[in-house]
């Protein structure tokens, strides 16, 4: 129903939120997004993404979330090095 659709992306969208402010340990995939970020995924599976080096691929890096794109659905982080 729209409304059970309404409720979930709500509270998706505020379990994505919460995140920011945080620190987790994120494992960078072997892939960049189309910004030319890192993409990795938290230990919690959260998707991640954050500027870096080729040397990270592969690598669990302690990351800073500092923002959501919520289009996107993806969360920003600045690395912890």
């Amino acid at each position: 129903s729209p409304i059970l659709l309404e409720l979930s992306e709500h509270r998706e969208k505020a379990f994505y939120q919460n995140a920011v402010g945080t620190t987790h340990s994120v494992l960078i995939e072997g892939v960049r997004t189309d910004k030319g970020r890192l993409k990795g995924h938290s230990r919690n599976y959260l998707p991640v993404e954050l500027m870096g080096t080729d040397s990270s691929l592969d690598q669990e890096i302690m990351t800073e979330i500092v923002d959501y794109d919520i289009g996107r659905k993806i969360l920003i982080g600045d690395p912890l090095i």
